[in-house]
């Protein structure tokens, strides 16, 4: 059984997969989410980050990175260390013009395409318990275990995957998604906690319809982002069939999508 998205992000769904997919897909892809999370909180500036130090290939110094009045500030987490006594003599023998002086610093910064693939795993799981084992063997099913499995490159650079979604009061399911701009197709809404900052974080996911050409047409979404002005409707969907009694518009001003 195979939580989605992650019990790491407080995930508690589960789906049952292949042993192969969820131990492996388990260590390769749903680990880069809350590390990913980290060192997007630490860009942004809003919290730390563990990083590994050597100078001049010496040591593997553990520190902590966080900015503090807009500069980088790196405390170790270690008193007894001789990391002062290393750089001292390694700025010493570049004054004598010797080696040069190289700080090489290591963390945990995985891309946006790992998080993006690991939101992209948490929706494949959610429509997979929805549709089951029609949409498991259908074309759209088998391109994504590509993608996932590193096989193959997703049409968009975000893997269809929009973050931090705002502005939509959604409960985590399986929509219709219709625009003026992009044709209709499926998408799930999946949410998570932020481990760091504890917030509840929401996400759009697109699921295109079981044809190649809706697969490949996933490109047109990026005009879409291009679009200032675009007209939603999100149908949910309740036992497979379209919940159209509580239609749901939403129009680019309330609703923000974001890469």
């Amino acid at each position: 059984m195979d939580h989605y998205p992650p019990s790491s992000v407080g995930g508690k769904n589960k789906a049952l997969v292949c042993k192969s997919c969820n131990n492996t897909l388990g260590s390769i892809i749903d680990s880069h989410l809350p590390s990913g999370l980290r060192a997007r909180r630490f860009f942004e500036r809003k919290g730390p980050m563990p990083m590994t130090l050597s100078v001049n290939k010496i040591g593997n110094y553990k520190l902590t990175g966080s900015f503090e009045d807009g500069k980088l500030s790196l405390k170790e987490n270690h008193r007894n260390s001789n990391l002062m006594q290393v750089m001292k003599l390694a700025a010493g023998k570049m004054s004598d013009g010797g080696e040069p002086f190289i700080m090489n610093m290591r963390g945990a910064f995985p891309g946006e395409a790992l998080v993006s693939k690991a939101l992209l795993k948490a929706a494949f799981l959610q429509f997979f318990s929805w549709a089951g084992y029609d949409f498991a063997f259908s074309h759209t099913a088998k391109k994504i275990r590509e993608v996932l499995n590193g096989t193959t490159d997703h049409p968009l650079n975000n893997q269809g995957v929009f973050g931090r979604v705002t502005g939509a009061n959604l409960s985590d399911g399986v929509y219709a998604l219709t625009t003026d701009n992009f044709p209709k197709s499926f998408f799930c809404h999946v949410t998570f906690t932020d481990p760091f900052s504890k917030q509840l974080v929401n996400n759009i996911v697109l699921i295109p319809f079981n044809t190649e050409k809706a697969w490949e047409g996933q490109v047109g979404f990026n005009k879409f982002l291009q679009d200032t002005l675009v007209n939603w409707t999100f149908l949910r969907y309740n036992n497979q069939t379209f919940d159209a009694t509580q239609p749901s518009p939403y129009s680019a001003e309330t609703l923000r999508l974001s890469r």
